[in-house]
């Protein structure tokens, strides 16, 4: 199985990559515990909030040495939904606003090489979800309408199609495979915690459920565009007593509806395995946050 897994780990409260055919143990990453990868998995940005409630700052790291390639200073509470250009080493999208209980702010397009800011609008930041495309152009979703719109940085918006958000659900999570034509999601209903991975065109239309075990709360495409990463989930604490358990699968991306994604052997998905410091291979457990499934 090609490619590696990007995760945090709870326990150490640090990031780590592990190889997805488990061949070799977990190579800690950072102690970020939300680095921002880019898609080919070369580099990574970290974004920490500032203590002086005006500035925060951002870096970006190889990955593969932890050198620091860029480093920059940027407004306070700018640093939502934070996504890497696949187009550009220095580029990337995130969400700004006042405080983190603001619903409306700005999208910000930022080069970091020259620490300048190359687009801004302003966006309904808890409603729109924006992500970027193979070519560099910029995907917009409304998690609660499914419009969806397409444009090039600095470019008009050209409404492209509209998810059919069933009712009494709204998107939490939307991915775009490698290919540019399709996107994953995480429609999570609204009155509770009920969570699925779907699958539509890139347009929003063939929209089709992947998982129906309401149990799903992240899902990422592999690096190919061939199969879904998608976790199980249905842990809950109160206190310190903690109840359930939360898993790690994969599947072909052509897979629809699985259930059953419960401890156990499945016909069609697989549970993301790594190798233990004792050498053996066992589940990956440790899903409360996945960065992605990268070259």
């Amino acid at each position: 199985m090609a490619g590696s897994i990007w995760y945090m780990d709870s326990v150490a409260r640090a990031s780590y990559i592990s190889p997805m055919d488990a061949s070799t143990q977990p190579r800690r990453l950072t102690a970020d515990a939300d680095p921002h990868p880019w898609p080919d998995g070369s580099q990574y940005a970290e974004y920490t909030l500032g203590s002086d409630g005006v500035t925060d700052s951002l870096r970006i790291l190889s990955a593969g040495d932890g050198s620091t390639l860029h480093q920059l200073t940027m407004p306070n509470f700018s640093g939502s939904e934070l996504r890497a250009s696949p187009a550009s080493k220095t580029t990337f999208l995130s969400k700004a606003y006042a405080s983190s209980l603001d619903d409306e702010g700005e999208m910000l397009v930022v080069d970091a090489a020259t620490a300048r800011v190359i687009h801004s609008e302003p966006a309904l930041v808890k409603v729109q979800k924006f992500r970027w495309l193979p070519d560099g152009r910029l995907l917009r979703l409304n998690a609660e309408s499914g419009e969806v719109a397409l444009a090039a940085v600095n470019g008009s918006w050209q409404a492209a199609g509209r998810v059919a958000v069933p009712g009494g659900q709204v998107v939490r999570q939307i991915e775009i495979n490698p290919q540019g034509t399709q996107m994953a999601l995480v429609m999570k209903n609204t009155a509770g915690s009920a969570a699925d991975a779907w699958v539509a065109q890139l347009d929003g239309s063939q929209l089709q459920r992947v998982t129906s075990d309401t149990a799903t709360n992240q899902v990422y495409w592999s690096p190919d565009g061939q199969r879904l990463l998608f976790d199980y989930d249905d842990s809950s604490c109160v206190g310190r007593t903690c109840t359930g358990s939360c898993q790690l699968w994969y599947a072909p991306a052509d897979a629809r509806n699985l259930t059953g994604l419960y401890n156990t052997e499945h016909p069609v998905a697989t549970r993301v395995r790594k190798r233990h410091t004792d050498d053996s291979v066992i589940p990956l457990t440790s899903c409360s946050s996945v960065h992605g499934w990268l070259p």
